[in-house]
């Protein structure tokens, strides 16, 4: 029912996103990099539960509502092993049980949301060096060549047979 996403800045983790939340509830828009569950999800790199944050005794003292922040957290990386960009938090779920199959399942979730902001970053990459043509979904016409040269250096130095294909396609 209510959940949130909080990127990871210099200063710590601002909320970028939320939903389920009504106009009037109050949620922290900003934590320090390990402050609550959410710092403790992003700093260690982990996933978090209610139970295991009163167990490592980070009762916050400072700021007592964090203690609700969120009812479990986990991190969203850059690829699966990839640093830490975000922490996916959620507030409230009814039919959520807490046992360890439940956490696995946020935990595959998390990953399979990784990797997805891996491939996103791969293709904003491509896109940015000019690699992919994003209009047929394919690579361009530059990068073939540069690709085509490397390909005849390497078969002339290793004496391969080096085979060409060049489809136009004429556009609108």
């Amino acid at each position: 029912e209510e959940s949130s996403i909080y990127l990871k800045e210099d200063s710590g983790w601002t909320r970028k996103e939320s939903w389920g939340w009504k106009v009037y509830q109050k949620r922290p828009t900003h934590l320090n990099p390990t402050e609550g569950m959410i710092g403790m999800a992003g700093s260690a790199n982990k996933i978090v539960s209610l139970r295991d944050f009163i167990q490592e005794g980070q009762i916050p003292q400072t700021n007592p509502q964090l203690l609700g922040e969120c009812l479990v957290a986990g991190p969203l990386r850059l690829g699966e092993r990839g640093d830490v960009v975000a922490v996916y938090s959620i507030q409230q779920m009814p039919f959520l049980k807490f046992n360890s199959a439940t956490i696995s399942l946020l935990s595959f979730l998390l990953q399979w949301a990784s990797r997805s902001l891996e491939r996103a970053h791969y293709i904003k990459n491509l896109q940015a060096k000019d690699i992919l043509d994003t209009r047929y979904d394919v690579y361009s016409c530059r990068y073939f060549l540069s690709r085509a040269s490397q390909e005849f250096s390497r078969s002339r130095l290793y004496y391969l047979p080096l085979s060409t294909g060049l489809v136009k396609i004429e556009g609108d």
